[in-house]
């Protein structure tokens, strides 16, 4: 006769529960994955570029009119008008918050915004290649809708940015639930929706962040040349599909200068080494960008300067900028679920606005926490990305003033390449704490309900 060892009873129901949780099965990561990822993005960008048919006033129609240009195998030049067929979207669907010129036949091209200037001219071409295949692709026969079409292809480049920080936040170890919360977070961003949902350059960006997020956290001072090489690459990519993600570099090589001077310090020859490595992205982007500039100008049919103080009109050169104004333009670039200034479907401030806040919070408590908490990776990644986010605020709204003539600075959507990062910070910061993941759980399944809603509505 035997006698049962107690060590060897099973498992009460709830440890199995808590072991669930801890160990969710392989289902559940598919079903969130599915949903979080792929059903919502589908969902609410495909309503929103069908059913919102005015375009954007964050110069849609000029992204329009140089992916017309690529889909027929050219590229604007600074100072070109933009052309009939753009002319005709800008007078048949409008402008939201402008007044411009009406559906007629032949369109007046000067009448139209920007005194017809084909001025995103300015950007290189490296979104508008693929988003022109993409579209095409996407079109069931060249007579569909160009901008319904153009629009569409924002869900794929969305898609890819959510499916890549899934995947980098999971080869960085944040667990599942953690994972999906944060994702969820992003994903239910109104802004992040409504720049995917219209013709924008911007719409690259979640992805590109996500890339640089992964690069931040695998590149040290002791990476190899072909890794160092492949970053490098990846970095003039990204610069020539949207210059302004220049900021993810510059968080880029403060995180991995940061990170790897503990381990260097000491030592001279590791020293310099990381410093090198450190550099290398921020001092390819910068020549990307001016390599760029210079191919722009060379040609352009009328000087750039000439061309934007047509568009934007004399500059305003009364007053100097205070470093108070400029830091109080923090929370505007932070306002990343804030999309009150573009007018989208997606803000309806009855039930957003609270929201919105505290996903903004939420996204910023992730790095500081890390600080406090200790977490050496996590905490230098989301408060190098931070430092960016403070640096490149206040410093935009100098350079509007001075090159623009314009109050404010940069808008937020030219923070979303930081996103990734103090999703990062966030993810690990709640991982394995249920209080944490479920109320950034609960926000993001909220804001998600309130885009639904939003959605339906329109």
């Amino acid at each position: 006769m035997t006698t049962r060892d107690p060590s060897h009873e099973a498992t009460p129901a709830v440890g199995d529960a808590e072991e669930e949780v801890a160990n969710p099965p392989r289902w559940a990561a598919v079903v969130l994955f599915l949903l979080i990822v792929v059903a919502f993005p589908v969902w609410n960008v495909g309503m929103i570029a069908s059913q919102s048919t005015t375009l954007s006033v964050l110069d849609e129609y000029a992204h329009v009119d140089v992916l017309r240009r690529v889909d027929a195998f050219g590229y604007p030049r600074i100072g070109e008008r933009i052309l009939d067929e753009t002319a005709r979207d800008v007078g048949c669907r409008g402008i939201l918050f402008r007044e411009v010129g009406t559906c007629s036949d032949p369109p007046d091209v000067l009448a139209v915004d920007a005194r017809g200037y084909s001025f995103q001219a300015q950007q290189p071409p490296g979104y508008y290649i693929p988003t022109a295949v993409l579209r095409r692709a996407i079109a069931a026969t060249p007579a569909d809708d160009f901008v319904l079409t153009a629009r569409l292809t924002g869900a794929v480049w969305l898609i890819a940015g959510l499916a890549a920080l899934w995947w980098v936040l999971a080869r960085l170890g944040v667990g599942l639930w953690a994972r999906a919360s944060a994702v969820a977070l992003v994903a239910a961003s109104p802004l992040i929706l409504y720049q995917s949902s219209t013709v924008t350059n911007d719409a690259a960006v979640i992805l590109i962040g996500a890339a640089f997020l992964y690069a931040t956290a695998t590149l040290d001072g002791a990476s190899s040349g072909r890794r160092v090489a492949v970053v490098g690459a990846g970095v003039v990519t990204a610069v020539l599909m949207k210059p302004t993600v220049i900021l993810g570099v510059a968080a880029l090589s403060l995180a991995v200068l940061v990170r790897g001077l503990r381990a260097a310090w000491g030592s001279r020859r590791a020293v310099l080494r990381l410093l090198v490595v450190a550099a290398i992205p921020s001092v390819l982007a910068l020549g990307a960008v001016e390599a760029w500039e210079q191919v722009r100008d060379e040609r352009a049919v009328e000087p750039y300067d000439d061309v934007f103080d047509t568009v934007l009109g004399s500059k305003d050169e009364s007053d100097s900028v205070t470093i108070g104004e400029a830091a109080a333009h923090t929370d505007a670039f932070l306002g990343v679920y804030d999309n009150s200034t573009t007018g989208g479907p997606t803000n309806d401030r009855d039930y957003t606005a609270g929201l919105a806040r505290i996903g903004t919070v939420l996204l910023v408590a992730g790095p500081f926490s890390a600080l406090v908490l200790g977490g050496d990776r996590e905490s230098v990644i989301g408060s190098s990305a931070l430092v960016i986010v403070l640096t490149g605020s206040v410093a935009s709204v100098f350079q509007y003033h001075s090159t623009y003539g314009i109050e404010g600075g940069a808008p937020a959507r030219y923070a979303f390449v930081l996103i990734p990062f103090l999703s990062f910070a966030l993810g690990r910061l709640i991982d394995h704490r249920r209080a944490g993941t479920l109320i950034v759980a609960t926000t993001a399944g909220a804001l998600m309900i309130a885009d639904v809603f939003s959605v339906v509505n329109l």
